[in-house]
Order: structure tokens, then sequence, then C-alpha cells
């Protein structure tokens, strides 16, 4: 499987997004490829509980630019989720979202904000690793979309 990194500059959480998000989903060749039966998952990073200013949370405008640029190719069902560090319980991803501001991006969008916390194991046929816990959304998935947020923290290496 060939793994492509996309990335382009924005100064700021304006129309701009939009656009760069756009570009990035022209020069994907398997975006040409999404259409209405397409389970699509946006994963952003949602490390903790903090609104957008704080840039600990991948910005509400870049999902939303996800959202769309995957609702112009006729994507259906799209969900966004995410298992941040600490607690996952569906109360705390409720709150989570509500705060880092994607929980009104996902209503306003009609996209789901998922919350189940269910997860189940996938064999691997790795020499140390057996098997991983991943997310139902993930799972379930004919096209991801991870949205990481750019870290500069001492933690980053």
């Amino acid at each position: 499987m060939e793994h492509t990194v996309f990335i382009r500059r924005v100064p700021g959480y304006d129309e701009k997004v939009d656009r760069a998000v756009e570009e990035l989903f022209a020069a994907s060749p398997r975006a040409g490829a999404l259409g209405p039966q397409t389970r699509a998952l946006i994963k952003p990073n949602l490390l903790a509980k903090h609104p957008p200013d704080h840039g600990v949370t991948t910005h509400p405008a870049v999902v939303a630019a996800c959202i769309r640029a995957l609702q112009r190719r006729g994507v259906e069902h799209i969900v966004v989720a995410d298992s941040p560090g600490g607690l996952y319980n569906p109360g705390m991803m409720r709150s989570i979202y509500q705060v880092s501001g994607l929980a009104q991006v996902c209503r306003e969008l009609g996209v789901q904000a998922y919350d189940e916390c269910a997860w189940a194991q996938r064999e691997a046929q790795g020499k140390l690793v057996r098997r991983f816990e991943l997310l139902n959304p993930v799972l379930e998935a004919d096209f991801i979309v991870n949205v990481p947020k750019l870290k500069t923290h001492v933690m980053t290496g």
C-alpha cells in the first residue's frame, strides 16, 4: 500500500483553509474514487479538552474544510473520531468535542462526532505485535483523512 503525506501552509483559519484542503484532495489519486457509498473517517488530533485558540487540538476550520471536501465528492457517511490521551469514555469525548469546537462543526455539517468509544481487535502479522485495538470507525472506514495538529513542543522529539 502506498502512503502519501500532503501538506499545505495556510496563514490563518479563513476561506484559505478550504482552498488548501481542496488542493490536497485534488492531488490525491484515491480521492477520485470517493462517492456516496464511501465510509469516510476524519481523524483529528483531540489530545485533550482545549479550545481551538490553545493550539492543542486540530482546528475546527480544518476539520470543517475536510468534511466539505468529502461532501463535494458525494460522500454521505462521514465520521469524526479520535481516542485522546487520558480518560476515554463517551462523556469525556462529548466534552472534548464541545470545547474544541468540533461538536458545532459536526452539527452544522451533518456528520457524526464519534463518542461511543467502542473498539475491536485486529490481527496483525508483525514479529512483535500480533494484534491492535482500533476504534470501530477505523475498522469500518474505506477512506481515512488523518488531520494531525503540528506540534512543536519538547515531546515531539
